[in-house]
């Protein structure tokens, strides 16, 4: 299939890919990893309610399996999804990101939060180059 057939670049689902497999890592730490993860990554005092913050952390843990396995088969399977992807990626990072902060902070470290802005920026600036691609070989 060439790459024009298709209405999105060539870099576009690679970093798609690379994100997804990021996420099933992301994965493993919160469940394979989750002590670790919940005193020195994220920071959590597990002194009060652990088996609470222990659940939480795993069940994130579980959506990046998820979210990592939707991105690997749409990077793979789907590509013409994939500058909508990246779109939905930016929606759902500001949206949160400003209810979190803006309203009701954590007082917990946020060790795994500069993800969020890493994710946010990567995205965009895919999304915008898959557009300008798809202009240029029109």
């Amino acid at each position: 299939m060439d790459e024009k057939d298709v209405e999105c670049p060539k870099f576009a689902w690679i970093i798609l890919v690379c994100i997804g497999c990021f996420d099933i890592i992301r994965g493993i730490v919160h469940t394979f990893f989750i002590e670790y993860a919940a005193t020195n990554i994220v920071g959590l005092d597990l002194t009060c309610n652990r088996a609470d913050q222990m659940v939480l952390l795993m069940i994130f843990g579980t959506s990046n399996y998820m979210t990592g396995a939707i991105y690997i088969l749409i990077g793979l399977k789907a590509r013409n999804l994939v500058p909508a992807m990246f779109a939905i990626i930016i929606f759902l990072f500001v949206i949160p990101a400003v209810i979190i902060f803006g309203i009701m902070p954590p007082r917990a470290g946020v060790s795994g939060g500069p993800l969020g802005p890493i994710y946010l920026i990567i995205s965009s600036v895919v999304l915008i180059a898959s557009y300008i691609h798809k202009r240029k070989i029109k």
